[in-house]
């Protein structure tokens, strides 16, 4: 297993036109894929709780910056939405089947001891009981793949957005990494 890679700054060269999916106008814009793939890709490969999303790009206005914020936070508020919406369903699963097996372990005896004899119903809701338990530990195993992937989600919904001028002349940016 490699060690854990911790950095905080993805970093895209993007043209104006590049920034936003030139095919959806409505409802609402949307950013190019190569943002979303580029900062998913980012989030699964290193660790961290902080991000910055460089983007090195021609002269873009405060509106167009202003627009392309909101556009990604609210993708992502929509993933978060998603993914604590199944982990809420799980936490629900996972009660009704811990209840399911408990009238299972306490109805097996109690018919047995009322009865004085087992059946081939008994033998069902017993099985049942075991298969509930084992599908609790597989939801949590699930449940526990979710919660990581809301992690992600946060770091990248919180993320700090700059964008930065290329130079005309020299290809190289403006600003705090030039030398």
């Amino acid at each position: 297993m490699s060690p854990v890679q911790y950095e905080e700054e993805l970093t895209l060269h993007l043209t104006k036109e590049e920034l936003f999916d030139r095919h959806v106008l409505l409802p609402h814009a949307e950013l190019n894929d190569i943002v979303y793939k580029a900062v998913d890709q980012f989030t699964d490969r290193y660790s961290g709780d902080r991000m910055t999303l460089t983007i090195f790009s021609d002269a873009v206005s405060e509106s167009m910056q202003h627009t392309f914020r909101e556009v990604y936070l609210s993708h992502y508020e929509d993933e978060y939405r998603k993914v604590t919406l199944y982990l809420y369903r799980r936490y629900n699963r996972v009660i009704l089947l811990l209840i399911a097996s408990l009238i299972a372990y306490y109805a097996v005896p109690l018919w047995t001891a009322q009865t004085g004899r087992t059946s081939y119903l008994l033998n069902v809701v017993s099985n049942i009981g075991v298969f509930c338990i084992w599908e609790m530990a597989n939801t949590h195993f699930t449940r526990k793949e979710a919660a990581e992937q809301r992690k992600k989600i946060i770091r990248a919904r919180d993320a700090e957005i700059v964008f930065q001028e290329k130079r005309k002349n020299t290809g190289v940016s403006d600003g705090s990494l030039c030398s």
